[in-house]
This record gives C-alpha cells, sequence and structure tokens, in this order.
C-alpha cells in the first residue's frame, strides 16, 4: 500500500493489521506518542504503542471497524508517561474492505475539551446566580438567558431561546440609541443605564443595566451580554430617603448632619439661613467654620461626645453664625451608623434659646425688682409651699 500521501497528515495516523501490530505510522503519531519507528513499526500493537481506557474492550474503534468492516469512531483517553491525560477523537476504518488491513487518525482534542469543560462551567455560574443575564446577537435574538432572566418573563431558558430582548422586557431604551447593549456593540465598550422593564402587563420593575460586547475568535463583535439589577428595593429605599430629607426640609429648626471630620454632609434650609447660605452651599464645610461656637473643636462639643461615647448629647452655648451676630442655642448631637453598626458621623438638632433668653432675662429683671422692695413679699404653690422669698421677707 503507498503511504506517501498519509505522511502528509498533521494529526496521528497509522495502521494496523488483523493482529493488531502497527504496520505503518506517520511522524505525527510517533512525535505525540514519544516513539521511535524502529521500535513501532511491525513490532507494537496499538495497545502498547497508546494504550487507552478502550483498549481491549468492544468499544475500541480499531476492534469495532474490524468487526463491522466499515467506520467506527470513539473518543478516548490517554495518560502519558508524565501522568498527564490527553483526549482524542479516534475513527478506524478498513483499508480495502472488511477483513484488510485498517487505518487509524486520532486527533487531539484535549485543548477543545478543556474549552468545552469551561463552557460548561461557565453557564453552570451563570445559571445559578439570582440576578438576571442574558446573550443577544447582534439583531437582539436572545441566545443565552439564566434562569433568574427567564423567571422575570415567566418563561424558561429553553423558551426564550430566539426570542427578541426588546420583546420580553419592553423598557424605554429598547430599539432606541439609549439601549446599553446596542452602544455596547456599536462602541465595543461597556456601557451602564438605568430605566423601568415592563416584563408582564401592570409590572414595572425599575432596573440598572449592563451591556458589554460579546466577541469571536478573530476580535469581531457578534453580540452582547446583559447584566440586569433589581432596582426596586432601592428605589423604595432611596424614596423612603428622600421624603425623610424632605420632612427635615420643612422643619424651621436647624438640623444638620456631620461626618466623623466634621464635615457637613446635609443640613436644611433653616440650618443654612441661620449660616446666609443654601443647604447645598454648605456642605462639605466644617460645622465648626459656620458656627463658631465656644464648644467647637473642645471636648464641650455635643457631636464630638455623642460620637465618642454613642450616646445622644445636648448642651447649651453661643453661635456666632456671622460678623456681630450672638445667638444663645440648645443643641443635641446623636451618633450616626452605617450599615455595620459602625459610628460615621452625628446628626445635630439646634434650638434658638434667643426668646428663652429674653424671657429669663425679663424674669431674672423683675425678681432683682422684688428683691430690692423694703417689705416682705413671697410667693407659694398650692400646698402652702414657699416658691419665693424676697431678702426683706
Amino acid at each position: 500500500m503507498d503511504t506517501s500521501c498519509l505522511n502528509l497528515m498533521m494529526t496521528p495516523g497509522f495502521i494496523v493489521n488483523n493482529d493488531r501490530v502497527i504496520t505503518w505510522a506517520n511522524d505525527s503519531f510517533l512525535k505525540t506518542f514519544n516513539l521511535k519507528k524502529s521500535e513501532v513499526v511491525n513490532k507494537l500493537t496499538c495497545e502498547e504503542a497508546c494504550p487507552t481506557q478502550l483498549c481491549g474492550t468492544k468499544d475500541c474503534p480499531v476492534a469495532k471497524s474490524m468487526r463491522i468492516g466499515k467506520v467506527a469512531s470513539a473518543e478516548v483517553l490517554y495518560k502519558g508517561k508524565d501522568d498527564q491525560i490527553s483526549q482524542f477523537s479516534t475513527s478506524a476504518r478498513p483499508v480495502n474492505g472488511k477483513g484488510s488491513d485498517t487505518f487509524v487518525s486520532m486527533n487531539d482534542i484535549t485543548n477543545f475539551k478543556a474549552t468545552q469543560a469551561d463552557l460548561h462551567q461557565l453557564q453552570t455560574d451563570l445559571n445559578v446566580i439570582p440576578t438576571p443575564i442574558l446573550e443577544i446577537d447582534k439583531n437582539f435574538t436572545v441566545t443565552f438567558m439564566n434562569p433568574a432572566g427567564a423567571a422575570v418573563v415567566d418563561s424558561t431558558p429553553d423558551e426564550v431561546i430566539g426570542k427578541k430582548c426588546y420583546d420580553l422586557f419592553k423598557t424605554p431604551h429598547c430599539k432606541t440609541d439609549k439601549c446599553a447593549c446596542a452602544r455596547a456593540m456599536k462602541t465595543d465598550s461597556v456601557i451602564t443605564e438605568q430605566t423601568i422593564a415592563r416584563p408582564k402587563d401592570g409590572v414595572i420593575v425599575p432596573i440598572k443595566y449592563t451591556g458589554a460586547p460579546i466577541k469571536d475568535a478573530k476580535g469581531n463583535i457578534k453580540g452582547a451580554i446583559e447584566y440586569v439589577l433589581d432596582q426596586t428595593e432601592e428605589t423604595r429605599q432611596k424614596q423612603a430617603a428622600d421624603e425623610k430629607i424632605e420632612n427635615l426640609n420643612t422643619i424651621p429648626t436647624p438640623i444638620m448632619s456631620i461626618d466623623t471630620d466634621f464635615t457637613i454632609t446635609f443640613m436644611n434650609p433653616a440650618g443654612a439661613a441661620v449660616a446666609g447660605s443654601t443647604p447645598d452651599e454648605v456642605v462639605g464645610k466644617k460645622c465648626y467654620d459656620l458656627f463658631k461656637t465656644p464648644h467647637c473643636k473642645t471636648d464641650k462639643c455635643a457631636c464630638a461626645r455623642a460620637m465618642k461615647t454613642d450616646s445622644v448629647v445636648t448642651e447649651q452655648t453661643i453661635a456666632r453664625p456671622a460678623e456681630g451676630v450672638i445667638v444663645p442655642i440648645k443643641y443635641t448631637g446623636a451618633p450616626i451608623k452605617d450599615a455595620k453598626g459602625n459610628i460615621k458621623g452625628a446628626l445635630e438638632y439646634i434650638l434658638d434659646q434667643t426668646e428663652e433668653a429674653k424671657q429669663k432675662q425679663a424674669a431674672d429683671e423683675k425678681i432683682e425688682n422684688l428683691n430690692t422692695i423694703p417689705t416682705p413679699i413671697m410667693s407659694i404653690d398650692t400646698d402652702f409651699n414657699i416658691t419665693f422669698m424676697n431678702p426683706a421677707g
């Protein structure tokens, strides 16, 4: 048999006789299995030269081809001398019909199988992620969707394959230039957007979604992968926070929050007005630079003590928010904590004591006047307990 053409094969190949002794082998076969021609040809059986898990069994492609007189194929495992496992797609066929020699070709599929396993693992990983993930082609046809994504549209992953993503999620961005996936494929970049989805009648879901381009082996963009986050809870929390801030903004008494460095992170309009500013203008400034109280930057500061002791602290002092302006105040500091319970700042509530101070001063003046009268004067409660008596009395 002329084997000159077979020598051109880039993949391992060999011929065996009816006793499975190798009568010919190409260079690729000898190199792959680290063999020498003089040691193999007409000396070793295929099982001795390249033993696999199917050798000696009815599923061995060589044995099967000899038995049926036709082509027989199988995937086999070969363990090298270094214990490294290689996988081959092996095909055996009679050279001249049943009873003749058998030609065997082996294609190394080790890397292909590794890639296939990686892809399978990747899909398994994507399937267990509780957040919707999908892949689309350049025509926005769904080529993959994990169970979490399919559940949003009351379907299974298999049922959504082949459908258009815009028919499933129906966002205002769909079929527009705002679509993150369309922009990702067009600009070869990762794009994140926020919008709402309408996966079912009467259902509106606020979402944050990211589109990233998918490329083929040559680097050509062939689609996009989309990762979707349900923002329902975040939207509720933001709405609740906005309502609380709005409530604080309507309170006519100064309220502000500071971080642990005494930098203002929030101040309502009433507080900003005291400093002759707007809420936006005071954010980022130091509270002690605005109110300039004798307690500022000392151990008497109620906010500093609140953050240090993790308690609510109330103090009285004066503030000097503007040149020549002195305001008697009563203020309370309470610690602000993050989700883990760590103190990250303080909330301060300020009461202008100007009117109270005037009333106290007026009362003190009246008492002083009573004290100068040379005639006994006193006051009692309903149980006849003396509550005041001047010196003369």
